[in-house]
């Protein structure tokens, strides 16, 4: 097998929203997204909505961001403005975590 350091890292970070709660949830993300954007050593994010059941009471999203380093994301959440902006958002926080790519492969058709 094959493994594939990169030296950027990745947060992975879940969030359970009460389905009454969806735009609640939105509104503090894209406020704590703007803040991240801004940061040195942030590259992309992407938030991913689950494909839950309609009747469901609540739903499932998912924030994957990539960084530069690790040093450099706990730089940006060590900051008081974020930890000001950032309460709301964590009240539906699952428990984030950094990743590094360990391996990687990709079909040769794509």
């Amino acid at each position: 097998m094959r493994r594939y350091f990169m030296n950027y890292v990745t947060l992975i970070h879940p969030f359970e929203v009460n389905i009454n709660q969806e735009q609640e949830f939105l509104n503090a993300w894209n406020i704590v997204d703007q803040y991240m954007i801004e940061q040195k050593g942030f590259i992309k994010t992407k938030l991913y909505r689950s494909l839950s059941d309609p009747n469901a009471a609540s739903v499932s999203f998912t924030n994957v961001a990539v960084w530069q380093s690790s040093e450099l994301f706990m730089e940006a959440i060590s900051q008081e403005r974020f930890k000001l902006i950032s309460r709301e958002v964590l009240t539906f926080s699952s428990g984030p975590k950094l990743y590094q790519v360990f391996y990687q492969a990709k079909a040769e058709k794509y």
